[in-house]
Formats: structure tokens, C-alpha cells, sequence
């Protein structure tokens, strides 16, 4: 299983738009973003697909992680604490986002020494793979 450096860019820029777009739904909940949302999914699922990885989108609030499993063709929400493990399709993903279901957690809140799960390449690890090129 290789990993594609300019894929890694994208998940990267993917998981950025993907936070904007929920972050403006917040604060404009009267403007549009379903089409948005279904084109930034459809987007890392491409990724993973072609990498035959998971992805991570980003960390839930208060616990937890949305992420795209390349195996069973769902977008997951786990929360482990909880024992919590929502999978989802493509549209059923946009519209639970569009309804500002699975927050991301704030930026201040997330582990410093975040290990992310066996096969799922993290936003630290995107950013920081970036930074080599």
C-alpha cells in the first residue's frame, strides 16, 4: 500500500474545506452547503479508494473521530468511550453534516499525542508530509 504524497496534499486541503464548510454552516446556517459537503466527501472517499486506506476527516467533539473506511465504502463516526459506531453512506454522511450532526472538536481541544488508528493517515501526519516537499 503506497501513499501518494500529492494524495496526502489533497486529504490535507480536503480536511481544511471540509472544516471551512462546517464552520460557515455555523455561522450562515441560512446558506446552502449539501452540495458542498457531497462533493468534499465524494472527494475523500476518490482518495481513500485509490490509496486503499482509511482517512480520518477529522476529531469529533467531545471524543471521538469521523473518518472514511475504504474496506466497507462508509464514512464512520466512532467515539470509544462510548462504544459508539455510526457508519454511513455518501448522502446520508452530507446530510447528517448538513444538520450539524458529528461536530469537529476545536482545534485547542485535541490531543497533543494523537495516535491515530493502524491505517489511517492523520491530518498531523498529511501536514507534516507536506511540509518535506
Amino acid at each position: 500500500m503506497r501513499h501518494n504524497n500529492n494524495d496526502e496534499h489533497n486529504h490535507a486541503r480536503l480536511q481544511r474545506e471540509l472544516l471551512q464548510l462546517l464552520a460557515r454552516a455555523r455561522q450562515k446556517p441560512y446558506l446552502p452547503i449539501w452540495g458542498e459537503l457531497f462533493c468534499n466527501l465524494r472527494q475523500f472517499k476518490r482518495i481513500a479508494d485509490s490509496e486503499q486506506t482509511d482517512l480520518e476527516l477529522y476529531p469529533l467533539e467531545p471524543t471521538g473521530q469521523l473518518r472514511y473506511e475504504y474496506e466497507t465504502g462508509k464514512f464512520v463516526a466512532r467515539v470509544p468511550e462510548l462504544n459508539l459506531h455510526i457508519a454511513l453512506g455518501l448522502e446520508e454522511c452530507a446530510d447528517a453534516l448538513a444538520n450539524g450532526r458529528f461536530l469537529p472538536a476545536p482545534p485547542d481541544t485535541q490531543p497533543a499525542a494523537h495516535e491515530p488508528l493502524p491505517g489511517v493517515i492523520s491530518p498531523e501526519r498529511a501536514a507534516y508530509d507536506m511540509s518535506e516537499t
